[in-house]
This record gives C-alpha cells, sequence and structure tokens, in this order.
C-alpha cells in the first residue's frame, strides 16, 4: 500500500513556500511514491523566501487540520558522541554542538545536568524480571567536573564560532552496587549514568524534550586484583559468564578451573582481542579494563595450585600433543559458531 492520503501539504515559514501534492505527478500518495524518492521533496525558493526561513520556524500544514512545526526558538543542541565507558580516575571530554535555524549557534551556554529517567531502572521488579533489579544512577556524585560532582553543580559550557562547546567529565569509583535480589546475587560491573545537554537560557528551551537526546556513561567498578594474579580473583567474573551464556558449557565451562586452564590459550586470544572486534570476548562489551588485564596476567601463566598465586618464572612444560584429525562435522569459529554448534547437538 501507499502513503496516507492527507491532501495536499503546504509549506510555510510564516507565508506559504510550496504545496507537496498527494496525487497526480509527483504525488506522495500515489503507489511508488517513497521507494522511488526515499520522502524527499524538492522545492524551488526566491531569496525572499530563504531570508524567510532563515529566521521563523518551518511548518507543513493539510487537511484535518494537520499541522507539524519546528521549534519556535528554531534551536537543537545535541552530544556528537553519546556513549562513554569509563573505568575509575578515567575522564572523557563531550562535545555538543547547538544550532539555530540550521545555523551554529555562537555563544550559547550549554548545560549538563543527571537525568537517569531512561536507564530503566527495575528496582520494583514486575514483568519480565522475577525480581527486584538494581538501582542505577546512584551513588550520585560518581561523576564530576573539576572535581565537582555533577549532581551537585551541573557544569555548563559556552559554545565557539562553530557553535560547539566541550565539557570534560571525570569518574570515581561507584563500587559494587548493581547487585540482584536485594544484594544476594551477584550483580553487574558498574553503574549507568545519564546525563542531559540543554540549553541553560529557559527562553531557548521552548519545545518538547526528546527524550533519547541524552549522553549514556558505564563507569566500571573499581577492581585490583592479587600480585601476581590467582584464579580466586577471577572465579566469579568466570562464573559470571558461565551463568549468562550456558550455551558455551557444552564445550567450555568457564566456571571450571579445570576447563579454563585447558584451554588457556583460546581464551587468551578472544579476550585479548581489540574490544571493538566482533570476535572479541565477551560480546556484550561489559568487562572492565582493569579485569580483562587481570584475566590475560592470568591466563598468560595459569598452569599452577588451584587458588595458588602464579610463580614468578612459569615453569618449563611439557609440548603439547599434536593435534589430531579434526572432525568435518565439528562447527569452529566465534560466538556465532557455538551457538550453530548448540543446534548441531539438540539435533543429533
Amino acid at each position: 500500500s501507499g502513503m496516507a492520503n492527507l491532501g495536499d501539504l503546504t509549506l510555510s515559514a510564516v507565508d506559504p513556500l510550496g504545496t507537496i501534492p498527494a496525487t497526480g505527478t509527483g504525488g506522495y500518495a500515489v503507489q511508488g511514491w517513497y521507494e522511488t524518492t526515499a520522502g524527499v521533496v524538492v522545492l524551488p525558493l526566491s531569496d525572499s523566501q530563504l531570508q524567510s526561513i532563515a529566521a521563523n520556524p518551518l511548518t507543513i500544514s493539510g487537511g484535518s487540520n494537520l499541522s507539524i512545526a519546528e521549534w519556535s526558538s528554531g534551536v537543537f543542541v545535541r552530544a556528537d558522541t553519546f556513549v562513554y565507558r569509563m573505568s575509575p580516575g578515567d575522564t572523557v571530554t563531550i562535545s555538543a554542538c547547538a544550532m539555530q535555524w540550521g545555523n551554529p549557534l555562537v555563544g550559547a551556554s550549554i548545560g549538563f545536568s543527571l537525568d537517569p529517567s531512561q536507564l530503566q531502572s527495575t528496582a520494583t521488579g514486575g514483568f519480565p524480571f522475577v525480581a527486584p533489579g538494581p538501582n542505577v544512577a546512584t551513588p550520585v556524585n560518581v561523576l564530576t567536573h573539576a572535581n565537582v560532582p555533577v549532581s551537585t553543580t551541573p557544569p555548563a559550557v559556552t559554545t565557539d564560532s562553530n557553535g560547539r562547546g566541550v565539557l570534560t567529565i571525570g569518574a570515581a569509583d561507584p563500587g559494587n552496587v548493581r547487585w540482584f535480589n536485594n544484594g544476594q546475587d551477584y550483580g553487574i560491573d558498574g553503574q549507568v549514568y545519564g546525563v542531559r545537554p540543554a540549553f541553560t537560557d529557559p527562553s531557548l528551551n521552548t519545545g518538547p524534550v526528546n527524550q533519547w537526546n541524552f549522553v549514556s556513561f558505564l563507569v566500571w567498578s573499581g577492581f585490583t586484583a592479587s600480585d601476581p594474579v590467582t584464579w580466586q580473583d577471577l572465579a566469579p567474573i568466570f562464573q559470571q559468564y558461565a551463568n549468562l551464556y550456558p550455551v558455551m558449557n557444552r564445550f567450555l565451562n568457564l566456571g571450571d578451573y579445570d576447563q579454563v586452564v585447558a584451554n588457556a590459550g583460546l581464551l587468551q586470544l578472544a579476550f585479548g582481542l581489540n574490544p571493538a572486534d566482533p570476535n572479541s570476548m565477551p560480546a556484550t562489551r561489559d568487562l572492565s579494563p582493569a579485569k580483562r588485564n587481570a584475566i590475560l596476567s592470568w591466563l598468560a601463566n595459569p598452569a599452577y595450585p588451584k587458588g595458588q598465586p602464579s610463580p614468578v618464572v612459569a615453569a618449563a612444560r611439557s609440548p603439547a600433543p599434536a593435534p589430531g584429525p579434526v572432525s568435518k562435522n565439528i562447527l569452529q569459529g566465534g560466538k556465532s559458531a557455538a551457538a550453530a554448534r548448540r543446534l548441531v547437538l539438540q539435533s543429533k
């Protein structure tokens, strides 16, 4: 089916600028119009009309009292990058761009305040959760600017000649706060926060707030392993991934010391990949650099008694047996292959 026929549409900026027909040649309600135009309509404008749209909101109106308009102030602000992952002590720079009528807005003040409203806390439980989940954005004093918590004094920046303002945010240690089942079950590393950029001048905030226009932070919990690293340091981390990816237990139980040691080389490869690599482990990118480095340090020499620290100098090892023939029925590869292998095993 084609686009809904809402009648001829009129584009205006104080005065009418042109008409978008519903039917006939180029009509948006004609079959195939969207597939051939992607919804893009070009209207010729005179010099005076161009001057009009440079300082007035655009409005599209049609039948049945249909009307869609830009904000009366014509301004908009958003951050260029809106997802950050930070360890305690890290700093990041947030670049926010302010526009008015499609041009850079110079000298505008952009404020950044904590806003976790879109982070979906499950503290009260409910479907599909069987027990209360952890709160988000607490403790509130973790994100800082110039060593002052953002929650105490929301920082602000002034836009430059390109309409851009840059803010530096630091992170403290949130601790281990996202535990499940009222703190009885092992939880999620770190804490999540939301920071929303907005104009500090109330006269510029004249339109509805875009709920998705915020900056998201994952601040990992502080982690310090023994020196050298032991299995006891890492067992809770491996066990949680064993719980999260039970399909892997058919060929590798990450919660089992002996199986992890036996596959140390492959795990060292997987954990050592760049987190941006699609074969990086874990796929959810939720492992902190501190824990990843501790895991890699231990995997480099894991063959020692369970629970004991790794020797400073690795003991000589017997050469690995020559690999035997590989069955063509065994699937090999990354996580996608692991999922496929599960289907193969289930079908046998």
